[in-house]
């Protein structure tokens, strides 16, 4: 998967993070900034889904929660939200919080959108950071 050779090594799953209970993060990449909640086939991420403290959050309210309890030096950069047909890829820089949308029966034609998962350094990355600068900072 975009090069690496070990994904098992390269991406946590199921990391605690504690609320007001033991709760777990679907996945992060560490190397890379990246959080993953990862929802079942169908589910809307765009509609709350009932937390197991009873509290109704949608998958990226959901991320979010999750994030506030992380060490700062563990904070995302990305956010992604899946439902095995559609991603939502969340920029934390960008203020205004909408999310790239990919559809998984695009990948072929868009992958190049995720390589962000892999790989800080490179060009389409750096071309998403100076958009989220000038999007962030309007006048400049």
């Amino acid at each position: 998967m975009y090069g690496v050779e070990h994904p098992e090594q390269f991406i946590q799953f199921e990391e605690q993070v504690h609320l007001d209970h033991t709760s777990f993060i679907d996945g992060t990449i560490p190397a890379t900034h990246v959080l993953i909640e990862q929802k079942g086939l169908g589910k809307d991420l765009n509609k709350p889904i009932k937390q197991s403290d009873g509290a109704l959050l949608t998958p990226f309210e959901q991320a979010k929660r999750y994030i506030l309890e992380l060490p700062v030096s563990k904070h995302p950069r990305w956010v992604v939200t899946c439902n095995f047909s559609t991603f939502y890829v969340y920029d934390m820089e960008r203020t205004r919080g909408e999310p790239e949308i990919i559809q998984l029966e695009n990948l072929e034609q868009e992958y190049y959108r995720l390589q962000f998962l892999v790989d800080a350094g490179n060009e389409h990355l750096k071309r998403e950071m100076e958009v989220s600068i000038a999007y962030s900072m309007p006048g400049l």
